[in-house]
């Protein structure tokens, strides 16, 4: 994305797999060498292909090295937070997230 601000609403993409109920998924981001995955209610997940979608969130504050989104909770709880924040590397923002067209 060539501009991150705040109350943007984004698409962050995920990596899928099979979770414990068939109305759930495990949806994984990797960044920094780790993985972080968290247990989503399967319409929390758009465009599906395989094994990869995507999960809405809004941006809601630009560090000089971090952006901090406000995500669905059951990824926030993977291991970002509880609070359904996720904060993430601006570099790996810039590369990775993706603007959401939809209002």
């Amino acid at each position: 994305m060539d501009s991150i601000e705040a109350g943007q609403r984004v698409k962050i993409p995920v990596h899928l797999l099979t979770a414990p109920f068939p109305d759930q998924i495990v949806a994984m981001i990797r960044f920094d060498g780790k993985n972080v995955s968290g247990i989503l209610d399967r319409s929390e997940v758009v465009d599906i292909s395989g094994q990869s979608g995507f999960v809405l969130a809004e941006i809601l504050e630009v560090k000089a090295d971090t952006v901090t989104l406000a995500v669905p909770k059951g990824l926030s709880a993977g291991t970002f937070s509880r609070n359904g924040r996720a904060v993430l590397p601006l570099a790996w923002a810039r590369d990775n997230l993706m603007p959401d067209p939809a209002p």
